[in-house]
């Protein structure tokens, strides 16, 4: 048996650091440094990856000294540049140092970044909506786009003289904590004014017309509220006339605080291994790495089984009568002629793989991208799944029965013989997904025009009509909206490859209601609302990765990373372990991010 390891499969580098320990500070304390995409000298809070990483910081990943992951969250960035990262320390670090790595260098990682996960409160209202939050006195609190970083922030509604808009959320606290967040006003000064308070103390305000300030307060463990209030006197209104909030978060505290190290110098995480053999017997190998290059040649009829795994999968054939062949990769470079038993599994970045001169049996292919667990067992037909990235896939037989699904980026995929009447087809891409807008002319004896939005957010609710308001960044449609005053919104999803939209559909639609124009210092958005009655039919959906759960009244809440354009009220919804009736269902997609909250009825 060979054995090749690498903790993070696919990552090419890491970095080393020793954080050192601080009294009290215990398990899962956040920390903090930047983390640069050029070159320079490396410091205990600043660290250079010659760029080695995404530009978008994407492929940035935490592990422990054991091989698990750590949680992480991106703060702020800007690509190609630098990016603010916090991250979770699972060890306890009251007594000792514990040992962490930065692995990076791998260009098809999406990001994990997910505050929720690293704080003990945690809110950058990037998914568009307000979970958690408690909306008080005269009017609401709201999201809105003037953020300090990223797409949303949180304010108030508009609220008349002598009138209070407040929010406010409660946290039980287990150990001593600092509450973090960012804020500015804009209002008529002095008299109107943004205040924040701890358990109904005030503890600042702000008034007048001011830039994102950050404010930062310890706090002692126990039960305890935060709120901010925007407070209006008995006469006169000045610039927006409103606070706002963002990037609220609460975290644990001890001072001294730990502290990194310099971080170690940029060691390389990729392994390569090449393997010969020339057998008459059963065969059986492990291997561990990013990239293989195998080459076998056997010359006579024997039973070949050879097994190459990593964490995420577990796959183990044990077959007579059949050659199953499974790779999870991103682009394969694959050709093959066999007639002989062969049992094979491969997960790599990168596999080069051929075969030549081998015996009679039927045979088979299984190509599958991890976390996977796949089990098959074939004695009469060719069953041949494959889901990668780039590849050419080339069969010529005549082997009775066949089954081929595909679904990659890009296959080039021939058939001849009977097999090419036996066959079903399905290609996707999954690389480029568009959320379009129109606003629709016919009722205005007008052509429909698409406009370029920032985001939209949708509300689907039984019995109640669908609600979709969309942000169109500056004011140069404004003409156009207007002489399209009884138009449609709609939303429609594309995939585009090429230049070329493969797919496109509407996936929800308003009656145009209304129409506001924004303009602060800065930023100019216009904001077109609508409702539309609809009816839909029940179905049962599964839905992934969902970030948050919440329980209130008996009602299951749940926030979900990736929206499912297609469920719809009166769903039943399967989610980890809960299954319920979906009522509420709300999501809100940007440039920068994507969410969806759906409650039960």
């Amino acid at each position: 048996m060979i054995i090749l390891g690498n903790p993070k499969p696919g990552w090419l580098y890491y970095k080393e650091q020793v954080v050192q320990y601080a009294a009290g500070a215990g398990t899962g304390y956040q920390m903090n440094f930047m983390v640069n995409y050029g070159s320079g000298t490396d410091t205990a809070t600043d660290i250079y990856l010659n760029g080695k990483c995404n530009t978008d910081f994407s492929d940035l990943r935490f592990l422990d000294s054991d091989g698990f992951d750590l949680n992480y969250y991106v703060n702020g960035q800007v690509n190609g540049d630098y990016a603010d990262i916090w991250v979770k320390i699972n060890a306890d670090i009251s007594t000792s140092n514990t040992t962490i790595f930065l692995y990076y260098g791998n260009d098809t990682a999406i990001s994990e970044s997910d505050g929720i996960a690293v704080f003990q409160l945690f809110d950058d209202f990037e998914s568009g909506v307000l979970t958690g939050w408690t909306s008080g006195s005269d009017e609401p609190w709201i999201i809105t786009t003037y953020a300090y970083h990223g797409t949303y922030c949180a304010t108030n509604t508009d609220i008349d003289d002598d009138g209070i808009s407040s929010i406010q959320q409660s946290k039980v606290l287990d150990v001593a904590s600092r509450l973090e967040f960012e804020w500015r006003v804009s209002s008529e000064g002095t008299y109107d004014y943004l205040a924040f308070y701890i358990d109904s103390a005030e503890q600042d305000r702000i008034s007048g017309a001011g830039l994102w300030t950050s404010k930062s307060y310890d706090i002692s463990a126990g039960t305890k509220e935060f709120k901010w209030s925007y407070v209006k006197d008995s006469s006169e209104s000045a610039g927006e006339d409103s606070g706002y909030i963002d990037k609220v978060k609460v975290r644990k505290y001890v001072s001294p605080e730990p502290t990194f190290s310099i971080w170690g110098a940029q060691e390389t995480s990729l392994l390569e291994a090449t393997f010969y053999t020339e057998l008459s017997t059963s065969l059986g190998l492990t291997f561990e790495s990013p990239k293989i290059e195998l080459i076998v040649e056997l010359n006579s009829s024997v039973y070949a089984g050879i097994i190459v795994v990593v964490p995420e999968i577990n796959f183990y054939q044990d077959l007579s009568s059949a050659c199953i062949v499974g790779l999870a990769v991103s682009e394969i470079p694959f050709t093959k002629d066999l007639y002989s038993v062969l049992n094979i599994i491969f997960t790599s970045g990168e596999v080069f793989f051929d075969f030549e001169s081998i015996g009679s049996v039927f045979m088979g292919a299984y190509i599958v991208q991890p976390p996977s667990e796949f089990l098959k067992t074939l004695s009469s037909h060719v069953s041949l799944g494959l889901y990668a990235g780039p590849m050419i896939f080339t069969v010529d037989n005549t082997v009775d029965g066949l089954d081929v699904a595909l679904k990659t980026d890009e296959i080039l995929f021939s058939l001849s013989g009977p097999i090419s009447q036996k066959t079903v087809v399905f290609t996707t891409t999954f690389a480029v997904v568009y959320y379009l807008f129109t606003l629709t002319g016919a009722a205005d004896s007008t052509t429909d025009i698409e406009i370029p939005i920032s985001s939209f957010q949708c509300r689907m609710r039984s019995g109640d009509p669908t609600y979709l308001s969309v942000v169109i960044p500056g004011s140069e449609y404004a003409t156009e909206i207007t002489a399209r005053a009884n138009g449609t919104l709609q939303i429609e999803m594309a995939y585009k490859q090429d230049g070329a939209y493969l797919q496109r559909e509407v996936i929800v639609q308003a009656d145009l209601e209304t129409v506001a124009i924004d303009e602060g210092a800065d930023n100019q958005s216009i904001t077109l609302t609508g409702h539309k009655t609809e009816t839909f039919t029940a179905k049962t959906t599964l839905l992934e990765n969902s970030v948050y759960r919440s329980v209130k009244s008996g009602k299951i809440r749940h926030r979900i990373a990736k929206p499912n354009i297609y469920l719809r009220p009166g769903d039943t919804v399967t989610v980890e372990s809960d299954t319920f009736t979906a009522d509420v269902i709300s999501y809100a997609i940007s440039v920068d991010s994507q969410t969806m909250e759906v409650a039960e009825a």
